[in-house]
């Protein structure tokens, strides 16, 4: 009897002992003995098909709005035609690099300074802010441009 407890405290501490150490699996310590959790490595640089055309009509002030065209190449650059509607009769054009911010979910086109940031959705790229938000309000929708 005592042989059979034994055996079956045994084998109860050894399923608990397995119990927790799979459960640890996967986490790992820092310097500081708290855990370290893993880093989400998808963003709209390394998950989305981002490449391509977008096409949008921006809100504008004194015209019936502008019409816009952003194609994304590979190589990190970039060609933006905009006309204003009621106003243009030839579009201007502007080219250049673009880089992405630090979390992959941002472009900025030309030079940080510029402020013509974007944010690169799934098949939709939203015009920022002059602080790199997104636009909100009653006109955010007409701040989006949709791939081609």
């Amino acid at each position: 009897m005592k042989a059979q407890l034994r055996c079956l405290v045994l084998t109860g501490t050894l399923f608990i002992f397995l119990g927790v150490s799979c459960s640890q699996t996967g986490r790992q310590p820092s310097d500081n003995g708290s855990e370290v959790q893993p880093v989400d490595m998808h963003n709209s640089q390394s998950s989305l098909d981002w490449q391509g055309s977008y096409r949008g009509i921006l809100p504008c002030a004194d015209c019936s709005g502008i019409e816009t065209v952003i194609d994304l190449d590979a190589d990190n650059t970039y060609r933006m035609s905009q006309k204003y509607i009621d106003k243009d009769s030839i579009p201007r054009v502007i080219s250049g690099s673009f880089t992405w911010t630090k979390d992959g979910n941002k472009i900025v086109l030309g030079k940080e300074n510029d402020n013509r940031r974007l944010q690169v959705g799934e098949n939709q790229l939203f015009w920022m802010d002059n602080e790199g938000n997104r636009i909100t309000g009653a006109l955010a929708e007409q701040y989006r441009l949709v791939k081609q």
